[in-house]
């Protein structure tokens, strides 16, 4: 199995191919949709592209069609469409493009709803360029790039920002693409800016992938960031790629105590041991070295690790965010908060918690997972052969308690005890 390279083996099947070339019409995102907690579908957004190329930044008129379920109505298009789990029917968007003004480089957001005599009400805005970005300072030290110094190939099935590009400049180079972007009503913009002034300030450091360039529009406005492509994708893209989807086993954690059973780990492991302790001494080299800076990230999870092409594991996405967390890997304390505020501090046993269910994950190759308490440590299965030094260091970073958990540093002492 590891007799090839990474970057030789086939690419992982988290990438959705685009239909590029001119159209006179295409369906860019079909169906982005929010939900209520009751899993009825509230609100969608669907994205048509006229007289555009779907893999050229700002090429066409953009045209955002939302709509949400119209409570004085019940018998209109929009319902039908979210009963049904699918986009607004061909003959509804027909007209809604009749009736609207198509823009070749402007992105346009229509807001349709049925009013009780049948006919559609259209409210729409519009503004040049298909998404406003923000300016990039001049003292961020990056190479930047126009739009068209690069075309879009593919998208990340995970991420509607995420996007695999080739250079216009040489076709074999490709990159991935980190976009700025804004999809229906009332989503946060995600700030690329501030993300990229952080990665940059940081200094050269092997165990994180990087941005290699900004993409600036026109109007000077950072429009993405883009960053080396790695063919094998994350650990856990990496993982699944060698299993089908529907072999990987389930496992549910009850919650830590002493009488706790945990469950049986049933999928035959994949990867050799001193391959995945190579992984792991990569993980916690990197969020030691981050510590080190003060750097507290608060996200770390087997989908922000990436299997690089010289066959190291390497972090993403590790910017300091505190409106981001992954609730399965996250620790007890977060709990307490979750409800009151969206907003979580980060801290250094923060992290410590994640890193331990990341080396649990990776180790034992638990790719499908849940807690059956959230927010309670919960038990976790190892198998009888898995090393006790390396179980017992990962126990000592999940206690409930944050002022009882081990360092990073010390993770990373103990694994250089044992792995050169």
């Amino acid at each position: 199995m590891f007799n090839q390279h990474p970057a030789q083996q086939r690419p992982p099947s988290s990438w959705s191919a685009l239909h590029t070339g001119h159209l006179p019409i295409s369906v860019e995102t079909p169906g982005f949709a929010y939900w209520n907690d009751r899993d009825h579908m509230e609100s969608s957004v669907v994205q048509v592209l006229v007289d555009g190329d779907s893999g050229v930044m700002d090429s066409g008129a953009a045209i955002d069609i939302i709509y949400v379920r119209n409570r004085n109505v019940q018998d209109c298009p929009e319902n039908r469409a979210l009963d049904t789990k699918r986009c607004a029917d061909w003959a509804t968007i027909q007209e809604i493009l009749a009736r609207v003004d198509k823009l070749l480089g402007w992105r346009t957001r229509v807001i349709m709803k049925t009013l009780e005599d049948g006919s559609m009400n259209l409210q729409a805005t519009s503004h040049k360029h298909h998404y406003v970005g923000k300016t990039l300072s001049d003292s961020v030290v990056i190479d930047r790039v126009p739009l068209s110094a690069f075309r879009l190939v593919s998208r990340h099935k995970n991420s509607f920002v995420i996007h695999q590009v080739v250079m216009a400049s040489d076709w074999e180079t490709h990159k991935v693409l980190k976009q700025s972007a804004q999809i229906g009503d009332g989503m946060q913009n995600n700030d690329l800016v501030k993300e990229l002034e952080f990665f940059v300030s940081l200094p050269h450091c092997d165990h994180l992938v990087r941005p290699t360039q900004a993409a600036i529009d026109e109007s000077g406005c950072l429009r993405g960031m883009l960053m080396d492509y790695h063919h094998a994708g994350s650990l856990m893209e990496y993982y699944l790629d060698h299993r089908p989807t529907d072999a990987w086993s389930f496992v549910s954690l009850p919650p830590f105590a002493p009488e706790a059973t945990p469950p049986p780990l049933n999928d035959a492991l994949l990867f050799p041991l001193e391959v995945k302790l190579a992984w792991a001494r990569d993980i916690i080299a990197a969020i030691a070295w981050l510590h080190e800076r003060g750097v507290f990230w608060g996200d770390l999870n087997l989908n922000n690790v990436v299997l690089c092409n010289d066959g190291r594991c390497r972090l993403i996405d590790y910017y300091p965010d505190p409106y981001a967390w992954t609730p399965k890997y996250s620790p007890p304390e977060l709990g307490n908060r979750i409800q009151t505020t969206p907003e979580q501090p980060l801290t250094p046993e923060r992290d410590a918690f994640l890193l331990g269910m990341t080396l649990w994950a990776l180790f034992e190759e638990v790719i499908f997972f849940s807690r059956e308490v959230e927010w309670v440590r919960p038990c976790l299965p190892w198998r009888d052969n898995t090393l006790r030094w390396f179980v017992d260091v990962v126990e000592s970073t999940l206690a409930a308690d944050p002022a009882e958990r081990v360092t990073v540093k010390n993770v990373q002492d103990v694994l250089l005890l044992h792995v050169d």
